[in-house]
C-alpha cells in the first residue's frame, strides 16, 4: 500500500478528527481523510449546511420511489458531489455494484485518483446507500 505524506485535510484542520475516524492516531495514509469526507458527505442531508446548500444527498427515499429507474441518477449525484466537495479525489467515476429491491439499497464503487508524493494512486470506496439515506463506506485501498 502506498503511504503518502500525514497531512489532515481541511475539515480534519477546522473540526479534528471526523466521524468514523480513530482519534488521537494520525491517518496510515492520505485516503482515510479522504474515506472519511466521504462518509460525512454522503450522511449528511442536502440543505442542512446553510452555507453549502448543495452539499450533501437530497432524501434519498425520493429515488426508491422510481427504483430501479432512479438508480442512475443516484450514482450521477454521487460522482457530481464527489468533483465539487472532495477535491483531493480526481477522475472520479461512479459505478453501480449491485441493488436490492426488497431492502431498497444500493452499492456504488467510487474509484478515482489521490496524489501521493506527486504520482497519482487510484483508489477505490465502496459505498451502500440505504432507503433511510444512511451511507457506509468501505476503503478498497490503492489499485
Amino acid at each position: 500500500m502506498a503511504h503518502g505524506h500525514e497531512r489532515a485535510g481541511f475539515f480534519e484542520k477546522m473540526l479534528g478528527p471526523l466521524p468514523g475516524s480513530v482519534s488521537g492516531r494520525p491517518p496510515r495514509w492520505v485516503g482515510e481523510p479522504v474515506r472519511d469526507h466521504l462518509v460525512l458527505l454522503l450522511n449528511t442531508r442536502r440543505g442542512s449546511v446553510p452555507h453549502l446548500p448543495g452539499y450533501g444527498l437530497p432524501d434519498v427515499s425520493e429515488f426508491y420511489q422510481d427504483y430501479p429507474g432512479s438508480l442512475a441518477e443516484l450514482r450521477r449525484l454521487v460522482e457530481q458531489l464527489i468533483a465539487t466537495y472532495e477535491n483531493r479525489l480526481v477522475n472520479v467515476r461512479v459505478r453501480l455494484l449491485e441493488s436490492d429491491s426488497s431492502e431498497f439499497r444500493a452499492s456504488f464503487l467510487i474509484s478515482g485518483d489521490l496524489e501521493v508524493d506527486d504520482q497519482p494512486v487510484r483508489v477505490t470506496y465502496r459505498t451502500t446507500i440505504a432507503n433511510t439515506g444512511r451511507a457506509a463506506l468501505e476503503e478498497g485501498g490503492p489499485v
